[in-house]
């Protein structure tokens, strides 16, 4: 008979039925609650000479004491299974951290056997020698084991009942002799346990003790410990050892009775020093049964103290306690390194919404595919947590760790160790600081199908200061293009690379580079100090603290989702207070201002718009100028943002379907001091993002303001987990915030509450065209029309590509700056290798202007190599003839072309880079030039392959290339802005 109280994380035998044991009899199991006199039931059960197991929370032993205590001093073969993690909440999260305290209360009031396992294969292991003893010895025998652990490990070496009832069958004889001549005393118990530990050897493949000992065989400091902690100082001590140093670590197997006599033989002789590992701040009887031990034997001299093991940061403080002195304080925020990658495990971190069923399918993929390649003498441990973000509904994290160490709880609680982080939803971005679990030099992966998103205007300014800081690879992987076997294979790959990794480690992101589109210009975002001017110059949209990691708030997602009010106070004035405000509309404070409160923004005039390919050519791609004078200063690179405004005929078709007047004013509360108005018109044109996609929270904000009951439903249920994949479908399909008001008009929120509840529109970045030295005046954007067409075939075109298409002279354009990294060398002699694609060659042309006229200044310029990439030079050689002049000029010492479709060969410009791999390479090695990729992503790696073939001639190997390339990389002379 089993018996199941609730636990942390439960799933045994839910539906309750019956199951086959190791005899083939089927065996029940009954849930119950924990409470007092929860108990009851298994002691009448055991009375009946039944065999119990009992599978409970180490919460629920004060519940079960007076059984436990009944069932101790009466014949009865009955084992507890008891999971020793607990839950705490700090600084408003859950904390899994391990928990003995019920387990002294036992071990106080009972004389009960207990065990205690570590591994989820010991937890496997002795929880049959809990059954076995318990059968031989005809008393209860209490396991407790790592519970949080244990239930996310999915591989052990089990063994098959047909083996244990061979096992018990041969037995049978001497387990009734030991029964019948066993005494209740603690030498008898510890006895039996001794002898299942030795018949047991063979069937489990390990001789179990008492106490395990590890480390140094002369270790003069000995640390003792129980439960979750046992793993990670286990991890610690040897390789302290295995660097000389003289320390060791007692394991404890059987925690009641202590054997005196088993722990003092477990101790190594020259031992003077002992560190007994508490849980928490109460005296533990594993302290006590030591001192006892240790003292009663005549060795006082040696020094003995009890630390209570600081859960959060349980690894430093192990590490502090095995190189410190014994009364050296620990402080949890000293940290003076950044952590380096250990090459003895695989981390994978994975960022999710618990509402995504099609990336929870490849979250299945991987964390699957990378446990059945684990070999079996490594472990695997994979943990699920939740944080129910009101914005954002449950948001999910995976935390799957591969080990050829044992896995604790704590190993889930350590910061900075992942090798590679995946984030499955680009919603999460503005939330959290994804890249701040990763090591030095990690591996961090977007999920995003969709290429028209520009992923670098989604990360937040935390992120971007991690990739900095810690030198991370950053990738983009579009699940479209990879079929489901592709992508199995892939995470085959990146388990092969672990095996690889134990041995001799090659870094993760050469493998990786098969199956995503590398978005290295993620590494190029802005220094921390461009960052800092930038963040002074454009205060970010909406103001939403982001936090550094997600502090997990359950172990199982919300039912239902909260989101937070999206609405800002607002207020419909009517038609007699419009009045008074037109007439007096300075006190008042009616505003036509673009955007005044979230940017930093300049008012440019359209000067110059020109189409640079033909008009029946199907990419339409145009050069626009616009006046900066007294207006807008810039520096070379830098991108200019543009704040496009929606069509005003579409927006006055909304009006009439609306059935509002467009001079009707609304006022937004800005703060408690401060508030916004303007005309209905001038908010649904320039502020609203009437015609862009709408988030889920939008659909369930709406619904509250329905009155028909069938599209209430609708709404809800889009909003819901249920309706993901509606919201899915509705979002590839580019549904605008428009269409669903059409769609739903019985949700009609007023006017006032609708230019809250609709997203702002956000500014579209271009990398500027011209330099200021050329042309002080004005600013040029080379952009291309963004169009494409939805899964139901109806053509799309990007909001802001069509506001600038429409643009005449004359007309204002609202804009602000944003700082890049792609600037000129300092010196104008050093060699510039420029390669652009398509657009990409915007900030290149700038380059050759800044240089032209340092020439025509006198100046020395070094060379200026450009490679121009596009598809037919008689339609997109962008600015051809401009590029030719400065050929001839000698400004640009070499022009290569590559235009891949006017031949039968497809010609690229990476392969315009082999045939220059001498020239890049002693450019780049030899006179401290810079090397420059702008345009789509896709070349990339194949560029990299050309510059580091080019390093061979230079005798560089790829090995030795990569890590000069990086290092080209840290010092700003590789730079990469890909979309």
């Amino acid at each position: 008979m089993n018996f199941v109280y609730p636990s942390s994380v439960q799933n045994y035998n839910s539906n309750g039925q019956q199951e086959s044991n190791y005899k083939g009899d089927l065996s029940k199991s009954l849930h119950l609650e924990v409470r007092s006199g929860g108990g009851s039931a298994l002691v009448g059960s055991t009375l009946q000479k039944s065999s119990v197991a009992v599978y409970a929370p180490s919460i629920a032993i004060p519940h079960l004491l007076p059984s436990i205590y009944q069932l101790a001093n009466s014949d009865s073969q009955c084992v507890f299974h008891i999971s020793s993690g607990g839950i705490v909440a700090e600084n408003d999260s859950l904390q899994l951290v391990s928990d003995f305290s019920s387990i002294d209360i036992l071990k106080q009031m009972t004389n009960v056997c207990i065990l205690t396992s570590h591994t989820h294969q010991e937890a496997h292991d002795l929880a049959l020698i809990a059954h076995v003893a318990s059968l031989r010895h005809n008393r209860p025998v209490v396991h407790v084991y790592d519970g949080f652990v244990g239930q996310n490990e999915s591989r052990i070496n089990s063994i098959s009942n047909e083996s244990i009832s061979q096992f018990l069958s041969s037995s049978t004889s001497s387990a009734t002799c030991m029964t019948n001549s066993l005494e209740s005393g603690a030498s008898s118990v510890l006895d039996l346990i001794d002898e299942v530990f030795n018949d047991l050897s063979s069937l489990v493949s390990k001789r179990y003790r008492h106490f395990d000992y590890i480390g140094a065989a002369n270790a003069t400091h000995i640390v003792v410990a129980l439960g979750a902690e046992s793993t990670l100082v286990e991890n610690t001590v040897v390789k302290e050892a295995d660097e000389g140093k003289s320390v060791g670590f007692v394991k404890v197997y059987v925690y009641s009775p202590f054997s005196v006599e088993n722990f003092l033989r477990s101790l190594p002789k020259t031992t003077s020093r002992i560190t007994v590992l508490g849980a928490n701040d109460k005296k533990s009887y594993l302290y006590s049964d030591v001192v006892a031990a240790v003292y009663s034997s005549g060795h006082e001299d040696v020094n003995i103290n009890e630390v209570f093991l600081n859960q959060q940061s349980a690894s430093e403080h192990i590490q502090h306690i095995l190189t410190q002195e014994p009364n050296a304080i620990f402080d949890p925020n000293e940290k003076t390194v950044l952590i380096e990658e250990n090459k003895d495990e695989l981390r994978v971190f994975i960022w999710n919404l618990a509402e995504e069923e099609q990336s929870e399918d490849y979250i299945s993929l991987i964390t699957d595919e990378i446990v059945s390649k684990v070999p079996e003498n490594v472990q695997c441990s994979l943990r699920k947590m939740h944080n129910n973000v009101p914005s954002l509904g449950s948001t999910e994290t995976y935390s799957l760790i591969t080990s050829n160490n044992p896995i604790s709880v704590f190993s889930f609680n350590e910061e900075e160790r992942e090798d590679l982080v995946l984030c499955t939803n680009l919603d999460i971005l503005g939330h959290f600081n994804v890249a701040h679990r990763l090591h030095n030099n990690g591996s961090l992966v977007f999920m995003n199908s969709d290429e028209s998103v520009n992923i670098s205007e989604l990360l937040s300014e935390e992120t971007v200061a991690s990739i900095h800081e810690k030198n991370l690879d950053v990738f983009v992987w579009n699940p479209n293009k990879v079929s489901n076997e592709d992508f199995v294979s892939y995470v085959s790959t990146l388990q092969q690379e672990f095996a690889k990794k134990l041995n001799s480690y090659s870094p993760l992101v050469e493998l990786l580079d098969t199956f995503v589109y590398k978005g290295d210009y993620l590494k190029e975002s802005p220094s921390k100090e461009k960052l800092e001017t930038e963040k002074d110059a454009e205060e970010t949209e909406e103001t939403e603290e982001v936090v550094v990691e997600l502090q997990p708030t359950s172990l199982v997602p919300s039912l239902t989702y909260e989101y937070p009010n999206e609405t800002q106070k607002s207020h419909q004035s009517p038609w007699h207070q419009a009045a008074w405000n037109t007439i007096f509309d300075q006190q008042y404070q009616i505003t036509e201002e673009p955007r005044p409160n979230d940017h930093e923004v300049a008012i440019l005039e359209v000067t110059e718009f020109r189409r640079l390919t033909g008009l029946t050519y199907d990419r339409n791609v145009f050069h626009l100028e616009m006046d900066t004078r007294g207006e807008l200063k810039y520096e070379i690179g830098d991108a200019l943002g543009v704040f496009g405004f929606n069509d005003e005929n579409e927006v006055a078709d909304f009006l009439d379907f609306y059935k509002v007047s467009p001079t009707e004013l609304v006022s937004v509360e800005i703060n408690e001091t401060q508030k916004e108005t303007r005309t209905v018109e001038n908010w649904l044109t320039q502020i609203c993002d009437l015609f862009g996609k709408p988030s889920k929270a939008f659909y369930e904000n709406l619904a509250n303001y329905a009155t028909d009951e069938k599209e209430k439903a609708t709404l809800q249920k889009i909003s819901s987990p249920e309706g993901k994949l509606e919201f899915k479908n509705r979002a590839d399909e580019f549904v605008t915030y428009n269409d669903i008001l059409r769609e739903f008009p019985s949700a009609h929120p007023s006017i006032s509450d609708l230019v809250v509840l609709i997203s702002k529109i956000k500014p579209r970045h271009y990398s500027i065209a011209s330099a200021m030295s050329m042309h002080p005046n004005s600013v040029h954007l080379l952009v291309v029309v963004h169009d494409w067409k939805a899964p139901s075939g109806k053509y799309k075109i990007g909001q802001c590509t069509r506001y600038l298409m429409n643009l005449k002279p004359g007309d204002k354009v609202v804009t602000c700056i944003k700082p890049s990294v792609m600037y000129l060398p300092p010196d104008h002699k050093q060699p510039v290798i420029m390669s652009g694609l398509g657009t990409g060659m915007a900030p290149f042309r700038a380059f050759i202007q800044e240089r032209a006229i340092a020439k025509r200044n006198g100046e020395e310029i070094g060379p200026m190599i450009l490679y121009f990439g596009s598809r037919y030079r008689s339609e997109e050689y962008l600015y051809g003839e401009e590029l030719e002049a400065y050929y001839q000029e000698g400004i640009v010492s070499k022009l290569q072309l590559a235009f891949s479709r006017d031949q039968k060969e497809k010609v690229y410009i990476q392969h315009k880079m082999v045939e220059d791999g001498k020239l890049l390479a002693e450019y780049l090695l030899n006179q401290n030039g810079h090397f420059y990729l702008c345009g789509p992503t896709w070349p990339a790696a194949d560029v990299k392959d050309a510059i580091l073939e080019g390093f061979k001639s230079q005798g560089h190997e790829r090995k030795e290339g990569e890590k000069i390339l990086e290092e080209l990389k840290e010092k700003e002379q590789y730079v990469l802005e890909v979309y």
